[in-house]
């Protein structure tokens, strides 16, 4: 009997085009769920709402965040 090996190609979470779940951007940022939520309540990331199903353009996000982002001067 023969075993069948599925190669899925390896996907860029940058590419354009390419959007997220809202568990899959709380993994990548390391953040809870609620945080995410109350990130888009506070209307701190962009977010594409497609009925009731919810995504994210991960490269989006990030540069919306850059504007929190406190760096320190030396």
């Amino acid at each position: 009997m023969q075993t069948r090996v599925s190669i899925q190609p390896e996907i860029n979470p940058n590419a354009l085009g390419f959007y997220i779940t809202k568990p899959q951007l709380a993994e990548r940022l390391q953040v809870s769920l609620r945080s995410i939520d109350n990130y888009l309540k506070k209307k701190k990331i962009p977010v594409i709402r497609l009925g009731k199903s919810v995504r994210f353009r991960f490269s989006d996000v990030e540069k919306a965040l850059e504007r929190y982002t406190v760096r320190e001067v030396r």
